[in-house]
């Protein structure tokens, strides 16, 4: 979710049927049980902090998936995000004992991230893009596709032959490949 700098929800409803049909807003509903479904069985902890609190006790058991605002972007969040926060975060993943994957931007076709050069051009840092298209903008010429990065501190083609399949999933759904491991035979892969 996204709240303006008032602390309001400031993406508003879209009422276009064929974007939010009915089957979709179902689809939607089934993926939030889903998530349910998943937290009520595992034993995940959610802490609501900064993000210098929550990752100060990192472990090599731990996973950490981080997805700031876009530094650089329109980031007019309720509590806005720094130069500093993106510093201080790529130095505790970088130093983190654990696998991390940071969600972030690339680049659009008016300019790129100043950060990825900066604070992720280091060994063992590896980086992926894909495009994506925005559906937020306040009229269809305002929205344009952008490359998004995903930056891990391992490399990912080490996995590459588990994705069989390029369709979307439902939210928290396994690639094929996976469904049939445990979650003890997941943690010796990674």
């Amino acid at each position: 979710m996204r709240f303006n700098r008032y602390g309001r929800f400031n993406v508003p409803y879209c009422h276009k049927n064929d974007r939010f049909s009915p089957a979709y807003i179902t689809k939607i509903t089934n993926q939030v049980k889903r998530i349910q479904d998943v937290l009520a069985r595992l034993d995940w902890t959610f802490v609501a902090s900064d993000f210098r609190e929550a990752l100060s006790d990192l472990r090599s058991s731990d996973f950490v998936y981080a997805d700031p605002p876009y530094a650089g972007r329109h980031v007019d969040y309720f509590n806005s995000w720094s130069e500093r926060d993106e510093e201080d975060l790529a130095n505790i993943l970088k130093s983190a004992p654990c696998h991390f994957v940071l969600s972030t931007w690339h680049s659009n076709e008016f300019r790129e991230n100043e950060f990825l050069k900066k604070n992720w051009n280091a060994p063992g840092v590896h980086l992926f893009t894909r495009k994506h298209f925005y559906h937020v903008g306040s009229t269809e010429d305002l929205r344009h596709p952008m490359f998004e990065a995903l930056i891990t501190n391992f490399d990912q083609k080490k996995y590459a032959e588990v994705e069989t399949e390029t369709e979307q999933l439902a939210f928290l759904e396994e690639p094929l490949p996976y469904r049939a491991r445990s979650r003890q035979q997941l943690r010796q892969t990674v």
